[in-house]
C-alpha cells in the first residue's frame, strides 16, 4: 500500500484532542488506516524539482530542515488520503470538528478555454484542466502538494503512463491555451530546473542521463511528435508527460493555479483531475473549482466543446435494512446520516421512506463505486471493534487440495526419500533457455511471452522445469558428483480456448549428473514414484492400465536419440526420460552427462485417482 509522510508536528497541531504517538496509532487504526513507523527526515525544499517535479520553492533551493513525521499506510484506491492536508482533513471530519468538504464551481464571465488539435490523438489524447484561483501556500503546503504529486503518479497514474500532471502559475501565462503535438524539432523552451533552452531531441539526449527522468521520456520517444501544451502567445508550458516550462512554475506566491491532466486513459485521467482539485482547492478561502471550456478539434475541422473538470456529484439509494443485516446493528437513520457525514459523504433520509437514504459522493471519493462501499464506510464509522460477534451461518471444514497432497507424497517419499534434494527456480526463463537451447522448436502455441520484459531472463514463462534445474547444476559445478536434484512446480501452456489463454500444471522434472550417468538410475527412480503412487507397469498390473516406455515414438530433442522414450499409461503420454543431449548440455555450460525425468504431475494424479478408485 502507498505510504504517506505526515509531519508530526502539523498532524498534531491539526487534529484536535490527539496528544501522542499513541493517540495517532489509535485515531488512524479508527480510520483503517495504519502508522508504519515514526521517524526523522531530512527535507530539502526545493531539489525536487531536479528530478521533473513541476513545482520548485523561490530562492530556498537546497535548504534542509529535520522533521519527525509519521510514515502511514493508505488503502491503494483512497486517492484523496495520498496527502498529508488529505489525511488531516478526513480525520477532522472522521471526529466532527470539520463538516465534509463542499466544493462550489461555476464559469466565469470570461471563462479559459483550452484547444486540443487533432495531432495529438495519436499520442497522448486525452487532457483536462481547470483553474484554481485564490491560493494561499506556504513552505509545508507546498511540500504537501509535491508529496501528493509524486504518490498519485506512482499509483493511479502507473508512473505516468496514464496521466501526468502539471501544475501552473496562472498569471505568468495567458490564456486561451492549446495541446498540440509538435516535432522534435519544433519544440524549444527552458525546462523546469534548468537555466537554459534546449530543442526535444536535445533534452530527451540529457534526460537520459537522470535516473528519474528518462524513464518518462519512453513514453513518447518512439512517437515523430511530441505533445505540448502552449499559451496564447505559443509559448511552451509543458512537454507531457516528461517536465514543465520554467516559465509556468508554481512559486509560494502563486495565488492563481491552473491545472492540467494529460492521459491516455480517460476515465483515470478524469479521476485524476477531480482529486488534485479537490486537494489543491482546500488552500483557497472558500474551495472554488474554476472550470475550463475544452474545446477538442477533428481532422474535418470540426469540434465539441465540454466544460472539466466534471464537479457533479454521483447518487446512490441505500437501503437500511439492506446495511443492518450486512453489519449486525440496528442503525436509526439519524445515526446513519451522521456515521456516514462522518466519512465525507453526503447523506439525507429519503422523504417517501425513513428506511432509505439518499447519498451524494463528493468529487475526490472515486472509490465509491456501489452501496456496499458505502456500507463498508457505515462499519468504519461505527468502529469495527464494535460490531457484534456472530457465528457463520455455515460451517466448513478446511483441508488440503488433493493435488497438493499428492504432490507432497511424490515430494517426500518418491524423490527426498531417494536422496534427491529440491530446487525452486523462477517461473520465467529467456527465450532461448525455453527453445533454442533446449534444441526445442517454437511453433508459437507452446510457451506463453512476456510483453516488454525488462531483462533477458524473463522473456517467456517456463513450459518445462528441465532449464531451471540445468541453470541450477551451472551455478553448482563445484559441488562433488554425483548431484541429484528435482522441482515439483508449476508450469505454464498456452491453452487458446481457456479464459486467460493459459493454463497452470503442476509438473515434476529430476536430474542426476554424474561422470557416469545413466538411463538405469533414472529408470529407477520413475518405477518407485510409480510404485508410491500406486500405478503399477506390466508386470505388476492385473488389468490392461499399467505404465510401459516407448522409445520408438519420442522425438524431444533435448534427450539424446536411442537413449530416451516416452513415459505412457495405457494410450496416454505422463512424461518423457532419458540422457539430456550433449549439445544441450554444453549450451548450458555443462561438462559432466546428465540424466532426466520429466512427468505431468496432474495427469498422473488424475490418473492415480481414477486407478485407485476403479
Amino acid at each position: 500500500m502507498p505510504t504517506v509522510t505526515v509531519d508530526r508536528e502539523l498532524f498534531l497541531r491539526s487534529v484536535p484532542g490527539i496528544d501522542s504517538d499513541e493517540d495517532v496509532e489509535s485515531i488512524c487504526y479508527e480510520f483503517g488506516l495504519e502508522v508504519d513507523e515514526v521517524c526523522y527526515e531530512t527535507w530539502t525544499f526545493g531539489s525536487r524539482a531536479r528530478s521533473g517535479i513541476e513545482v520548485t520553492l523561490p530562492n530556498e533551493d537546497g535548504k534542509e530542515e529535520q522533521h519527525q513525521v509519521f510514515k502511514i499506510e493508505v488503502p491503494a484506491n483512497r486517492t484523496d488520503l495520498l496527502s498529508a492536508d488529505g489525511i488531516i482533513k478526513a480525520l477532522r471530519v472522521f471526529r466532527g470538528i470539520d463538516k465534509p468538504l463542499e466544493f462550489s464551481s461555476s464559469l466565469s464571465s470570461s471563462p479559459i478555454r483550452l484547444i486540443i488539435k487533432p495531432a495529438v490523438q495519436k499520442v497522448r489524447q486525452y487532457m483536462l484542466s481547470a483553474v484554481i484561483r485564490g491560493v494561499v501556500l506556504n513552505r509545508l503546503r507546498y511540500q504537501s502538494i509535491i508529496d501528493f504529486q509524486e504518490k498519485l503518479h506512482q499509483n493511479i497514474c502507473r508512473q505516468r503512463s496514464l496521466v501526468s500532471i502539471g501544475l501552473h502559475d496562472l498569471d505568468k501565462v495567458e490564456p486561451p491555451f492549446v495541446y498540440d503535438a509538435l516535432r522534435p524539432t519544433e519544440i524549444t523552451f527552458v525546462p523546469l530546473g534548468l537555466d537554459k533552452e534546449f530543442r526535444a531531441d536535445q533534452l530527451f539526449e540529457y534526460y537520459d542521463r537522470d535516473p528519474q527522468l528518462r524513464k518518462y521520456t519512453s513514453l513518447i520517444r518512439q512517437f515523430d511528435r511530441f505533445p505540448v501544451v502552449l499559451d496564447a502567445k505559443n509559448r511552451i508550458l509543458s512537454l507531457p508527460p516528461v517536465i514543465n516550462g520554467d516559465l509556468s512554475k508554481v512559486t509560494l506566491s502563486t495565488r492563481n493555479i491552473f491545472v492540467d491532466c494529460t492521459g491516455t486513459d480517460w476515465t483515470k485521467t478524469q479521476m485524476v483531475i477531480r482529486t488534485i482539485v479537490a486537494i489543491i482547492s482546500q488552500y483557497c478561502e472558500e474551495p472554488f473549482v474554476e472550470p475550463v471550456i475544452i474545446e477538442t478539434m477533428s481532422v474535418d475541422q470540426s469540434s465539441q466543446e465540454m466544460i472539466s473538470p466534471n464537479m457533479e456529484l454521483h447518487s446512490f439509494k441505500l437501503e437500511l435494512e439492506r446495511a443492518k443485516r450486512m453489519l449486525g446493528v440496528d442503525l436509526l437513520p439519524d445515526k446513519a446520516v451522521e456515521l456516514l457525514n462522518r466519512m465525507q459523504l453526503f447523506a439525507t433520509i429519503e422523504e417517501d421512506s425513513r428506511n432509505s437514504l439518499h447519498v451524494q459522493v463528493p468529487i475526490h471519493r472515486d472509490d465509491i463505486l456501489h452501496t456496499c462501499d458505502i456500507i463498508e464506510d457505515l462499519a468504519v464509522a461505527y468502529g469495527y471493534d464494535n460490531l457484534p460477534e456472530r457465528f457463520p451461518c455455515t460451517v466448513t471444514q478446511g483441508r488440503l487440495l488433493g493435488i497438493n497432497m499428492f504432490s507432497d507424497l511424490v515430494r517426500r517419499e518418491g524423490l527426498a526419500q531417494q536422496g534427491f534434494t529440491e530446487v525452486l527456480t523462477w517461473v520465467t526463463v529467456s527465450q532461448a533457455e525455453n527453445f533454442d537451447m533446449m534444441q526445442r522448436p517454437d511453433d508459437g502455441n507452446t510457451a506463453v511471452r512476456i510483453a516488454n520484459p525488462k531483462t533477458l531472463e524473463f522473456q517467456s514463462c517456463r513450459f518445462s522445469l528441465l532449464p531451471g534445474i540445468l541453470k541450477t547444476l551451472r551455478e553448482n559445478r563445484m559441488v562433488k558428483l554425483p548431484i541429484r536434484l528435482f522441482e515439483l512446480s508449476d508450469t505454464v501452456h498456452i491453452q487458446r480456448d481457456h479464459e486467460v489463454g493459459a493454463v497452470n500444471r503442476r509438473s515434476l522434472c529430476a536430474v542426476y549428473c554424474s561422470s557416469t550417468a545413466g538411463f538405469e538410475l533414472i529408470h529407477g527412480l520413475l518405477e518407485h514414484i510409480m510404485k508410491v503412487v500406486s500405478l503399477p507397469n506390466k508386470a505388476t498390473s492385473k488389468g490392461s492400465k499399467y505404465f510401459w516406455l516407448d522409445d520408438k515414438n519420442c522425438e524431444d530433442n533435448a534427450y539424446f536419440p536411442g537413449r530416451r522414450a516416452l513415459i505412457m499409461f495405457g494410450e496416454r503420454e505422463i512424461g518423457v526420460l532419458g540422457w539430456i543431449h550433449p549439445q544441450v548440455l554444453q549450451n548450458f555450460g555443462l561438462n559432466n552427462p546428465c540424466s532426466a525425468l520429466e512427468l505431468d504431475i496432474d495427469l498422473l494424479f488424475s490418473l492415480s485417482n481414477y486407478f485407485l478408485k476403479s
